[in-house]
C-alpha cells in the first residue's frame, strides 16, 4: 500500500508528513542507507528512529521543543532543520540561531533489577 493509498491519507497532518517525506527524500536517504525512492513511496518505519535520548532544539528566541524517537536532519541551502518524529509528525524549523541537543535518558528511580 503506497503512502497515497493510506487510510490516514485524508488527515491533513497525514498530508503534510508524507509532504515532507517527499521534500526531504534525498536527506533522508543520505541519514538512513536507502535509496530515495524506496522513502518516498513507503515513507518511515517505526525502525527508523533512535530509542533511549531525547532530541532538544532551542530556536533563535529561546523557544524549545523535546522530542523522544527522533532525528533531525539540516538543509544549509534553505537555512531549514528537519525534525522527524516517530509518534509526533515530522516539523521543520530555521535553523538561523538554532541550537540541537541529545539528552540521554536515562531512569534513576525506582532502580532497575540491574542495580
Amino acid at each position: 500500500m503506497s503512502m497515497h493509498e493510506h487510510p490516514t491519507a485524508k488527515y491533513p497532518v497525514a498530508q503534510r508528513v508524507h509532504t515532507q517525506v517527499l521534500e526531504w527524500a534525498d536527506e533522508l536517504a543520505a541519514y538512513l542507507g536507502r535509496p530515495a525512492d524506496e522513502i518516498s513511496s513507503r515513507g518511515l518505519s517505526a525502525s527508523d528512529f533512535p530509542n533511549g535520548h531525547q532530541l532538544v532544539i532551542t530556536l533563535m528566541d529561546g523557544s524549545t521543543a523535546r522530542f523522544r524517537h527522533a532525528f533531525y536532519l539540516i538543509r544549509e541551502s534553505e537555512q531549514a532543520l528537519a525534525v522527524f518524529t516517530e509518534h509526533c509528525g515530522y516539523h521543520i524549523f530555521p535553523l538561523h540561531d538554532a541550537q540541537i541537543a541529545r539528552r540521554i535518558e536515562q531512569s534513576l528511580y525506582p532502580p532497575s533489577a540491574r542495580d
